[in-house]
C-alpha cells in the first residue's frame, strides 16, 4: 500500500509540474508573439518616416529587441525539452502504477480459485497463490502456489493479502 501511495504521489507531482511548465510555455509564447508584433510595427513606422530621423535609435532598439526575441526562443526550447522529459517520466510512472496495482483485502473476501499474493513487511511477495477451499477442522483456508500445485498452506480468513493485480 505504501508503494502504491508513493507512486500516486510521484504521479501527482509530475502532473503538477507538467501543468506548471505548460503554463510557463504559454506565457513565454505569448510574450514572444508580442515582441514579434512590436518588431513588425516598429519596422513599419521607420519605413513610413520619410527622412529616417530616428533610424540609429531604431537600429539599437531592434538589436535589443532581437536579442530579447532570441532569448525568448531559447527559453521556449528549453522549457519544451523539460516538458517532454516530464511527460516521459509521467508516462513511466503511469505504467509502473498499472503494473503494481493491487488491492489489500482479507483472504475471506476472495472467491475460491482467486489469485492473491501474501504480504511480507508491508509489500506483496512475488509468488502468486490460489485460494482453494475452507478446511473446517483447521478453521483456515487451504491455498496452493500457482506455479507449484504441490505447495500448499493454511491461511486464516482475516489475513490481509494483495489481490486484483495482473500477472
Amino acid at each position: 500500500m505504501e508503494k502504491k501511495n508513493q507512486t500516486k504521489t510521484t504521479l501527482e507531482n509530475l502532473e503538477e509540474q507538467i501543468n506548471i511548465k505548460s503554463r510557463q510555455i504559454d506565457a513565454l509564447r505569448y510574450a514572444l508573439r508580442l515582441a514579434e508584433k512590436e518588431h513588425k510595427n516598429a519596422a513599419d513606422m521607420v519605413k513610413d518616416c520619410p527622412q529616417n530621423i530616428y533610424y540609429d535609435e531604431w537600429v539599437r532598439a531592434e538589436q535589443v529587441r532581437g536579442e530579447y526575441v532570441a532569448t525568448l526562443k531559447t527559453i521556449d526550447a528549453q522549457l519544451s525539452n523539460e516538458l517532454d522529459a516530464l511527460c516521459d517520466q509521467c508516462e513511466k510512472a503511469r505504467e509502473e502504477e498499472a503494473a503494481n496495482h493491487y488491492e489489500l483485502r482479507p483472504l475471506n473476501h476472495l472467491k475460491t480459485g482467486d489469485y492473491f499474493r501474501k504480504i511480507r513487511n508491508g509489500k506483496p511477495t512475488s509468488r502468486v497463490w490460489v485460494k482453494h477451499c475452507w478446511d473446517a477442522s483447521e478453521k483456515k483456508y487451504l491455498c496452493y502456489a500457482f506455479d507449484d500445485t504441490s505447495d500448499w498452506c493454511y491461511i486464516k480468513g482475516d489475513t490481509t493479502i494483495a489481490a486484483g493485480f495482473t500477472f
